[in-house]
């Protein structure tokens, strides 16, 4: 922080003025925490009374990082979408591979295993992606 202080009539010194550096850098990897960050430093820009020219710029700055976040994170939705897709054709291309082998009781419990793993990997990415 730094202040501009003017000396009042009764001789103290008192702020008029002054500013707080922030770091408006976006979270590398992170696009939700870029967003998150960007909605901080808009805030804290726009807090005062009384915003001035530079606060009108850093929130505009600080909307204009929250849009490229954005776009990151659809890009990123889009990703675990298609890779989704993709593991659920594996699946299905796995269940048809493993039930034209034997039936045994072990080659059974080899088709559940995998089933339950490929589901639990499919919930994880569909929780992953309803958070953004």
């Amino acid at each position: 922080m730094s202040f501009t202080y003017k000396t009042g009539p009764d001789g103290k010194n008192y702020a008029v003025a002054g500013e707080v550096g922030i770091d408006t850098s976006p979270v590398n990897g992170d696009p939700q925490a870029t967003i998150e960050k960007a909605r901080v430093i808009q805030r804290a820009a726009l807090a005062p009374a009384e915003p001035s020219a530079q606060d009108y710029r850093v929130a505009q700055s600080a909307v204009q990082m929250m849009a490229q976040a954005t776009i990151e994170l659809r890009q990123t939705e889009n990703t675990l979408e298609t890779d989704s897709n993709n593991e659920q054709h594996s699946v299905r291309d796995t269940k048809i591979t493993t039930s034209q082998q034997q039936d045994t009781p072990e080659n059974q419990n080899t088709q559940i295993n995998q089933a339950n793993a490929a589901r639990q990997q499919f919930d994880l990415r569909l929780q992953v992606s309803s958070q953004f």
